[in-house]
């Protein structure tokens, strides 16, 4: 992949990230879902920005590390 096209899915990858990350803190969701729902949703969140990050993003991290953030 070319530099422009690595820069887009970070955007989107991390525009991903702080979308589903948003979910977690609406009050209503802890006050109006079971404790397990609650649980539920926070892991399967989780599990999605997990999949984001070590899937999508260190493949771009890899060919660009001047995109990754923590570098």
């Amino acid at each position: 992949m070319d530099k422009e096209t690595a820069e887009k899915i970070k955007r989107r990858g991390e525009t991903a990230i702080r979308e589903l990350t948003s979910i977690l803190v609406l009050d209503q969701i802890e006050r109006e879902c079971s404790p397990d729902e609650y649980e539920a949703g926070r892991r399967a969140i989780g599990l999605a920005i997990g999949i984001i990050d070590t899937e999508l993003l260190s493949i771009v991290y890899r060919q660009f590390p001047e995109l990754d953030p923590i570098d």
